[in-house]
């Protein structure tokens, strides 16, 4: 079995730092979570600093002390779903046709869709043991960190990669990196 094996990148507020050191990223429920309930990373430094940076109106408070977490993520293959790979994107569908029965059964057809894709993942880390989600956003002209687009016509826009964790076995901190007005500090986390 072969590992998947990468580093990504978290963007917090300083005051969180000494407790991840201690306990470890703990994931803040959620019932509208893109990728579900876990702990999210960008593929990219760069958006990550730039998510240190940007008032989110859902997902958290302005960030004051923005810091980096430069994390490297280890796991078997068998847990990890990207949705970049054909064959875990079609596994991904047929595991969806599945749960929608399941929600179907149990009556459960009045919530939103972004409640539904939320349950979906907790029901596909559960279900099938993923530890690991791997999904693009793709990204229009309005996003505020792109300043240059190409045309549409050349059928290539950016696909913003964001990685899900949804257990901490599968990460260990390598760095935490210091934003403060355009210098950057690197400080090792571990020993």
């Amino acid at each position: 079995m072969k590992d998947v094996n990468f580093n990504a990148y978290h963007a917090t507020d300083q005051k969180c730092l000494d407790g991840i050191l201690k306990e470890g990223f703990i994931c803040k429920p959620n019932k509208e979570h893109w990728l579900g309930n876990g702990v999210y990373f960008f593929i990219e430094y760069e958006l990550a600093l730039w998510w240190s940076s940007t008032k989110h109106k859902k997902y958290g408070e302005k960030i004051k002390k923005p810091i980096i977490i430069e994390a490297n993520l280890n796991c078997n293959n068998d847990c990890v779903v990207d949705f970049r790979l054909v064959k875990d994107y079609n596994w991904l569908s047929q595991r969806y046709d599945e749960f929608y029965k399941e929600i179907l059964d149990n009556g459960c057809n009045e919530i939103t869709d972004n409640q539904l894709r939320c349950l979906f993942f907790d029901w596909l880390k559960t279900e099938y043991d993923i530890k690991i989600v791997i999904g693009g956003f793709y990204k229009n002209h309005k996003s505020k960190y792109l300043h240059y687009i190409l045309p549409d016509s050349f059928c290539l826009p950016f696909i913003e990669y964001q990685v899900c964790v949804y257990d901490n076995s599968v990460l260990s901190i390598k760095n935490v990196l210091k934003e403060w007005f355009g210098w950057k500090q690197e400080k090792v986390a571990t020993d």
